[in-house]
């Protein structure tokens, strides 16, 4: 009769001399040492990371190649003005999103003479009302419970103050520029990402509105912090007759000077392009 070289004996009965048991091979490894993975079976998460750092490294070289193409885009005659429409529209879309969020009618205002503004009316209660069940529905259609604890905890705490505070004045007086900050945002954020980009010119042209957009924001900001002749020419450069946004928020608002103003959002303008990177390298970790 064979025995069984498989029996389960004392530690060296009825198994072959060259060969080790499961339990066996696996007591060979030390414990601080990651076992490899079986033979033929490849390492997917190793090979995922990998990718991944490939496509990051590929989307910081576009996002470079946007910083010059943002330069071009800026000081080219006819592309400056495509730019300022861009501008002007991300800016009044985002003064009005916040106050028809708020519960004012509202509705932004681009002339091709070069002068944008937004029509914000008073307050209408159904607005109101439709826009906090609308969120609610949202609310409970996309986020898990813990979230939707969260969320709605935020939402009873925050659209008071947007409503019936002089918060609500400061969130649309500064949505303008939050406004064209977020599309610059965005549009670094898809350059990175790549997902949906179907060729790469379209990831440059992402690159290159985002640069251009965050671009003009620190631009202006600093130039209101640092110097006198930007402060004057801003105060003179109005549309339709109104005050511009950083001028009244220092003055009516905030009570602060106009280049306190300036340099806070000039920081906060700064902070964009490292928050999207930064942001997108974890999500791919």
């Amino acid at each position: 009769m064979c025995s069984n070289p498989l029996g389960d004996g004392g530690a060296g009965a009825g198994t072959s001399p060259g060969v080790l048991m499961g339990s066996q091979q696996a007591s060979l490894v030390s414990p601080g040492t990651a076992a490899p993975p079986a033979h033929g079976i490849p390492d997917y998460r190793a090979a995922r990371a990998e990718r991944n750092g490939k496509d990051f490294q590929r989307g910081l070289n576009f996002v470079a190649l946007g910083i010059p193409l943002a330069f071009v885009f800026g000081l080219t005659p006819l592309l400056q003005y495509m730019g300022w429409f861009l501008k002007s529209l991300f800016h009044e879309v985002g003064h009005s999103a916040i106050a028809i969020f708020a519960g004012h009618p509202a509705l932004p205002k681009i002339s091709l003479s070069g002068h944008a503004m937004s029509a914000i009316a008073e307050p209408v209660w159904i607005m109101r009302i439709a826009v906090v069940v609308g969120t609610l529905g949202l609310i409970r259609a996309y986020l898990p419970p813990h979230g939707r604890i969260v969320a709605v905890a935020a939402l009873a705490v925050v659209y008071p103050l947007l409503c019936w505070t002089g918060f609500g004045h400061f969130m649309i007086l500064s949505g303008g520029h939050l406004g064209e900050l977020v599309a610059g945002a965005v549009c670094l954020w898809r350059c990175l990402d790549g997902e949906d980009c179907h060729h790469d010119a379209e990831r440059a042209a992402y690159a290159m509105l985002g640069w251009y957009l965050v671009g003009q924001s620190v631009l202006l900001s600093f130039g209101l912090a640092f110097s006198q002749n930007a402060r004057l020419e801003y105060a003179a450069n109005q549309s339709f007759g109104l005050t511009n946004d950083y001028i009244r928020l220092a003055d009516n608002v905030l009570g602060v000077s106009l280049e306190s103003v300036g340099f806070v959002t000039g920081v906060v303008a700064l902070l964009v392009p490292l928050a999207v990177v930064g942001g997108h390298w974890r999500s791919q970790r």
